[in-house]
């Protein structure tokens, strides 16, 4: 059993697993300011159909994303450097078997042996991340913020507009070539990231988040 205070629930989230999901179960998940050190998010139905988590959500003061939610890709930039960063080393693994890198110390003959699982490697992760980049979603509506992200176990976050405590852009130096950068949301009891926003958009959402946060009347929360 677990009991919370309604005005302590910050954001909410939505998890299945490749298994469950074939069959319709999810899990759902409270962020809150009773996390303790061992984890960030309390089960609230650990084991449930979307309708039944459907009709929970609202109690909570939240709410699922709307059929008419404007979703936003992320940068198809990060996507590929991210399947860069993996895939070319493993080419380039390849290709120096092929061309004749000593493999007889795992005792394979044929170099080929070696090359082909690489760049079958190479070739699933580039295909994932085309995947994902076609999943992984953000979205700003009235109240809240939204994200989704993975395919195979999707993610769902939302969190209050009102209760984010803070608002980190992070760029690295392929985020700035790439125009797109990470949103890091400071929930109290946990946080909420969204990776590869393009820039124009991720400036957008936080001031939008910034401006909720300004007009916000704090010492009526939770009344």
């Amino acid at each position: 059993d677990m009991v919370m205070p309604l005005h302590r629930v910050q954001a909410l989230q939505v998890t299945t697993g490749i298994v469950r999901r074939r069959f319709g179960w999810h899990g759902l998940s409270a962020v809150s300011l009773a996390a303790d050190e061992k984890s960030t998010s309390h089960a609230i139905a650990p084991f449930a159909t979307m309708d039944e988590i459907a009709r929970i959500v609202p109690v909570t003061g939240f709410s699922l994303p709307a059929p008419d939610t404007a979703w936003r890709s992320t940068a198809a930039a990060w996507h590929r450097n991210a399947a860069l960063l993996v895939a070319v080393p493993l080419v380039a693994l390849a290709l120096a078997a092929l061309l004749g890198a000593p493999v007889a110390a795992v005792g394979i003959v044929q170099p080929a042996l070696v090359a082909l699982p690489l760049l079958l490697a190479a070739g699933l992760l580039a295909l994932r991340r085309w995947y994902l980049w076609r999943f992984d979603r953000f979205a700003l509506d009235a109240r809240q913020v939204l994200a989704r992200r993975g395919w195979l176990s999707p993610h769902l976050d939302i969190a209050s507009r009102v209760r984010v405590q803070s608002v980190e852009l992070v760029q690295g130096p392929l985020a700035r070539r790439g125009g797109y950068a990470a949103l890091h949301l400071g929930i109290a009891g946990g946080r909420l990231d969204i990776e590869g926003v393009p820039l124009a958009d991720a400036m957008a959402l936080r001031d939008a988040i910034l401006e909720s946060i300004a007009a916000t009347d704090f010492s009526r929360l939770g009344r």
